[in-house]
């Protein structure tokens, strides 16, 4: 370990490495994170729900709870259930589109964020009051799993019924291995292979960058 620098010591480095007492290229607003297109794009959608209920409630502001927990209700109501069979959204659906729409509120309006305080507050209203008010459903889909047949299917279309010609010679053995990839880990393979949600994200591994061992 080297000897420990000083503040004074540390402040000359800084102005050495070009740091000056001019901060006019900050500012004073928040700073939020990043997201994926994608992800941008259902924040709009609830986005322009909120817009829709404002040409109703032109005063709206989503800094009060009764505000919100009526918007809520707007949303939940706007929802076209699929699961259930009197249509009605499911729990999760509501709070997952009232999400939607506290995130991209907070990307558009940096100065002036929902709470979030405010934001399980309404959490738990969908959860509670509102779903005994609208009959809101807990209907889950149920779970899928690849079978063996799915899995001899795929293999057969890559290795007999491919008629594609690949660049290199490995790459149908790395894609029949990114299957079993994709079968039998539990892990983020979004990470390996380019999902649609991430596709030009630059996300996924390459081939020639691919070192992958098959047993």
């Amino acid at each position: 370990m080297g000897k420990k620098r000083t503040a004074e010591e540390r402040r000359r480095h800084a102005e050495e490495n070009g740091f000056d007492d001019d901060d006019t290229d900050v500012d004073d607003n928040p700073v939020p994170r990043d997201v994926l297109d994608y992800t941008k794009e259902k924040y709009d959608v609830q986005m322009e729900l909120w817009f829709e209920y404002k040409k109703t409630y032109p005063k709206a502001t989503p800094h009060k709870l009764k505000t919100l927990k009526h918007f809520a209700e707007f949303m939940a109501k706007s929802i076209k259930g699929v699961l259930d069979p009197k249509g009605m959204p499911t729990v999760q659906t509501v709070r997952n589109y009232f999400r939607c729409f506290v995130s991209g509120w907070n990307i558009d309006n940096p100065k002036s964020l929902i709470s979030r305080d405010h934001t399980d507050s309404i959490t738990n209203y969908i959860k509670g009051p509102l779903k005994k008010k609208l009959g809101l459903s807990t209907a889950t889909r149920p779970r899928t799993y690849l079978t063996l047949e799915n899995h001899m299917y795929m293999e057969r279309q890559l290795w007999q019924n491919d008629g594609h010609e690949y660049v290199h010679d490995g790459s149908r053995v790395l894609i029949s291995g990114k299957l079993k990839c994709h079968v039998f880990t539990s892990a983020r393979v979004g990470e390996i292979s380019e999902g649609e949600s991430r596709r030009g994200t630059g996300k996924g591994l390459r081939y020639k960058d691919t070192v992958m061992l098959v047993a």
